[in-house]
């Protein structure tokens, strides 16, 4: 599992951990059609703009688009 905790990358999530009680965070989802991401480019768009406001490191989108 590949996850980012306070804007730094983790292999678990702690049971205690608020944004898992919560559900804080940044959650997108993307349309799969045919084997396709829909409107994929819009889709890392709205990611980096709630990553930036959550103060993650600008790497943290090329490591998704490399994904």
């Amino acid at each position: 599992m590949r996850c980012w905790i306070n804007g730094l990358p983790e292999t678990e999530i702690a049971v205690s951990d608020r944004g898992l009680a919560y559900g804080d965070g940044l959650f997108e989802t993307v349309l799969v059609q045919k084997g396709r991401l829909h409107l994929f480019e819009e889709h890392l768009q709205r990611l980096a703009k709630g990553l930036r406001k959550l103060s993650f490191p600008e790497s943290v989108i090329n490591d998704l688009k490399e994904d």
